[in-house]
């Protein structure tokens, strides 16, 4: 009966402080109220599945988030910035030259290493003849990859487009992943169907889940929101593949090459307590599309044979981006112009 007791008081300090916080007119306003509240827009941001994150990166309607424009900083990482489009900053790459746009989540982006240490900024040092563009977004699904080449990609006129591949991605595929509104795809009689488009902000997100701001006290479980539409590997499998079929087509369509970048996690380079995955047949579809194919994954295996560090953080170290530039530099010789 104590615990019963104890749960019973805490439930009790626990109404009473939502109650001070809510109800008295001084706290209440500095905490909640529209203009210059202090808690209101990160407790929106946590409301709608975001996190510290949102930093460097904005809501999209049509994306769901990119990266914020004209956008620079001194982070852990190191310098951190991007354009006045929202494309990482690729330090050193010509301003002329073989026109170069990557595609990919937060790999390509080059999360936890400052703008020279990404494998964008490290491809363009060993390829000085090529005018890279990295439109690389954390987080992102396939589908959303797709849409931002369409939007973002396309209008640059590339001569090669890079997909960088995570395996990762395809478990983004649907209605939501981390508990973020996005927009998703379905497969239907004459391709793909989209859904969820205008993407909501994190405060309309969050009034749409009839969340208020102090249902948090309660425990990060209750604002996830309505829960995501739930689907099987294999339905995102077939999703996945059509996304990157219909990149593809659309980037041979406009006179590009399109290359396709293997970038491999910790279960596929063997690190200890990865978790495993089914193998995705990323060689055998570029060779039946006659794709050109990059996968660092040797070089990257014998470098941990030898002691390197490849991890920082949740992603690649610097060591690990030169491997990934190098095993990329050579595949566009024949791809590029």
């Amino acid at each position: 009966m104590r615990w019963a007791l104890r749960l019973l008081v805490a439930a009790l300090l626990l109404e009473g402080l939502v109650r001070v916080l809510v109800v008295l007119p001084p706290v209440r306003d500095r905490l909640w109220g529209p203009e210059g509240g202090e808690l209101r827009p990160r407790l929106a941001l946590a409301c709608a599945g975001l996190g510290d994150d949102w930093e460097y990166l904005e809501h999209d309607p049509a994306l769901g988030w990119q990266p914020r424009r004209a956008w620079q900083k001194t982070t852990l990482w190191g310098e951190v910035g991007h354009d006045a489009t929202g494309a990482r900053l690729v330090p050193g790459t010509a301003t002329e030259g073989t026109r170069v746009v990557l595609l990919g989540d937060s790999f390509t982006y080059g999360a936890d290493v400052g703008n020279g240490e990404t494998w964008a900024a490290r491809l363009a040092a060993r390829r000085p003849d090529l005018a890279v563009t990295n439109l690389g977004v954390p987080g992102f699904s396939l589908e959303q990859i797709l849409l931002r080449w369409r939007r973002d990609g396309r209008p640059l006129q590339p001569d090669v487009v890079v997909l960088g591949f995570v395996e990762s991605d395809i478990d983004r595929t649907g209605h939501g992943h981390y508990g973020r509104d996005k927009p998703w795809a379905t497969l239907a009689d004459d391709g793909l169907a989209w859904h969820g488009q205008p993407v909501p902000s994190p405060e309309e997100a969050c009034r749409a889940r009839r969340l208020q701001p102090w249902t948090l006290l309660l425990g990060r479980w209750l604002v996830q929101g309505t829960p995501f539409a739930q689907t099987t590997r294999s339905e995102r499998l077939a999703v996945s593949a059509a996304v990157v079929e219909t990149l593809w087509r659309e980037v041979e369509a406009t006179g590009a090459t399109f290359v396709l970048l293997h970038l491999p996690m910790d279960s596929e380079l063997g690190l200890p307590g990865a978790p495993t995955r089914p193998p995705v047949r990323l060689q055998a579809w570029a060779e039946e599309h006659g794709v050109p194919f990059a996968d660092p994954t040797p070089a990257l295996k014998a470098a941990l044979a030898r002691g390197v560090a490849l991890e920082k953080g949740q992603h690649y170290a610097p060591e690990a981006n030169d491997l990934v530039a190098a095993a990329l530099a050579e595949a566009l010789p024949a791809a590029a112009p």
